[in-house]
């Protein structure tokens, strides 16, 4: 309920890894892009075969006993939150609900191509079957 209570603690979780040398180098060369679900590139500044997320998250298991949060999504069927809970991404399930959403907007070209290779792009390699939690 008070970010002020626990937020200061969590550099302390990870002082040890992401150290000022870390810090340097990121600001040094900053990565196109900072984002939660995708944190290969800090992973690679500390070590090859690090693993930021699973490290914080064995470090909050040893200090808190229960996390209360909420989830913060847009969507279209708040009944099915009440009765299927929160879910994995399905790539099939957001394809077919991305593309209902384009066939909504007129305004928007039906380019099979641009479509495909927009779904590329964006990849669901890190974010499909999973679920991700933002402590902010």
């Amino acid at each position: 309920m008070r970010p002020d209570s626990w937020l200061p603690k969590l550099p302390g979780l990870i002082g040890d890894v992401v150290t000022d040398k870390v810090i340097d180098a990121v600001i040094a060369d900053p990565p196109d892009y900072i984002v939660s679900d995708d944190l290969t590139w800090l992973n690679r500044l500390i070590s090859k075969d690090a693993d930021l997320k699973s490290l914080m998250t064995e470090r909050l298991r040893n200090c808190y006993r229960a996390f209360r949060t909420c989830h913060a999504s847009r969507t279209t069927d708040v009944d099915s939150f009440y009765s299927k809970g929160i879910r994995k991404l399905d790539r099939s399930d957001a394809t077919h609900a991305l593309r209902a959403l384009l066939k909504e907007r007129p305004e928007i070209p039906n380019d099979e191509d641009r479509f495909q290779h927009a779904l590329d792009d964006v990849g669901f390699d890190l974010r499909e079957d999973r679920v991700f939690f933002a402590a902010n």
